[in-house]
């Protein structure tokens, strides 16, 4: 065999060996196995860490069969949300190691100190660890106490959230702002201003107003209103709203009138509003543009016909 057949037979013997390492197209080979050892149904508890000290955490319970953010007074969180994050991470295999020495930790992101993610699952079986660091194209991860660095397929470190608001639902309110029948804004100190018509069909009206409603204008903001966003969670969403108004409803709903109610707080020191829904056991915070000024300030200029 000539030298250059040597060298020809060589080469293809090592990128068989680098296939065999790799995996084909980023493929978990023939030996994967389960990244997180761990029954889905029995995980009681997730947290999730950045990648310094000063980053965002969040930690989710599973309480009475239900998850809830726990970081931040076990608010509800969306069960769709926490369902990805398990199916992302617990569903996940992973094939031969692209790393098995700890002096690689660091360049691959899976280190203690130096990571994009950090994720702990609790179960009464054990606690799984994870550090997550972003790959080309699919994340690289480790398992904590382990040296061995795996390529997760179809994991990313960046859709894994840090922020309680990628856990919950981030409407507050879901009405159809076309059914309002009645809407009422009452400051704690002045006299407010009520909307109202006697039918879907009919026109707003405002007892004792001066001046004309802009219908438009009406609704854009009850079009707001009706899917208020919610902005952030206060660290303690039980603590209750001490109300500088009340923005009071009734809409109607297969034929029967449905009332409700938010109390609205004073503007904190970032401007906006705590908030709480009447039938609501947790506070939440809203930007003051999304409740319009005819509910922060308790006035109908922005809903009238501008004066030519």
């Amino acid at each position: 065999m000539s030298l250059k057949s040597v060298l020809v037979a060589m080469l293809v013997v090592q990128i068989g060996l680098v296939g065999l390492t790799w995996g084909v197209g980023g493929k978990t080979t023939a030996t994967s196995e389960p990244l997180v050892d761990l029954v889905r149904e029995e995980v009681t508890r997730i947290q999730v860490w950045g990648s310094g000290e000063e980053d965002e955490s969040v930690a989710l319970s599973r309480t009475e069969g239900a998850w809830v953010i726990s970081s931040h007074g076990d608010y509800p969180a969306s069960e769709e949300k926490v369902s990805d994050l398990l199916d992302s991470l617990l569903d996940a295999r992973v094939g031969d190691p692209i790393a098995t020495q700890s002096v690689h930790h660091a360049s691959l992101a899976v280190s203690e100190s130096e990571h994009d993610k950090k994720v702990e699952f609790q179960a009464p079986t054990g606690i799984e660890t994870l550090f997550v660091g972003s790959g080309s194209k699919d994340a690289h991860v480790r398992r904590d106490g382990e040296d061995p660095v795996f390529v997760a397929r179809g994991v990313s470190a960046w859709s894994i959230g840090t922020k309680e608001s990628q856990y919950r639902d981030s409407n507050l309110l879901n009405l159809d702002a076309s059914a309002f029948l009645m809407v009422q804004v009452q400051p704690a100190q002045g006299e407010g201003f009520t909307l109202e018509r006697p039918s879907l069909d009919a026109p707003w009206t405002s007892p004792g107003l001066e001046g004309d409603l802009d219908p438009e204008a009406v609704k854009g903001w009850l079009d707001r209103v009706a899917s208020l966003r919610i902005s952030a969670l206060p660290q303690d969403p039980s603590a209750r709203v001490t109300p500088m108004t009340t923005f009071s409803w009734v809409l109607e709903e297969e034929g029967e009138s449905v009332a409700g109610s938010l109390a609205v707080g004073a503007a904190n020191e970032d401007k906006n509003h705590p908030v709480r829904v009447h039938d609501s056991e947790f506070t939440v915070v809203v930007n003051p543009f999304a409740l319009g000024t005819a509910i922060t300030d308790g006035s109908l200029e922005k809903l009238l016909v501008a004066n030519e």
